[in-house]
């Protein structure tokens, strides 16, 4: 039984995230998502933060990760100053059974 599973984020391009996505989107799950659109309070309780990571089920570590922050604006939550999208491929480090 695999007890712990570490990867590498390989940084790439929306263009690559969106075409792999768009690929297998019937296919692929979320793994994991983190949102905090009033402020990160595990960071910079000034800036937000949505992530979410996407893999193909029964997989040991995710595929696809994209995060997006902005800076917080309080008066207007609809707004996204300083609004920064990146994206990265998963690759297996080390599977410890």
């Amino acid at each position: 039984m695999i007890t712990d599973i570490s990867y590498r984020n390989i940084p790439t391009t929306p263009a690559v995230w969106i075409a792999i996505r768009n690929a297998h989107r019937k296919e692929m799950t979320v793994f994991a998502s983190f949102s905090a659109p009033d402020g990160n309070y595990y960071g910079n309780p000034e800036q937000a933060i949505m992530e979410t990571a996407w893999g193909f089920p029964g997989a040991i570590c995710p595929t696809l990760v994209a995060e997006t922050t902005w800076d917080v604006d309080h008066e207007t939550p609809s707004n996204r100053p300083n609004k920064k999208t990146q994206c990265w491929l998963c690759a297996p480090r080390e599977v410890k059974e």
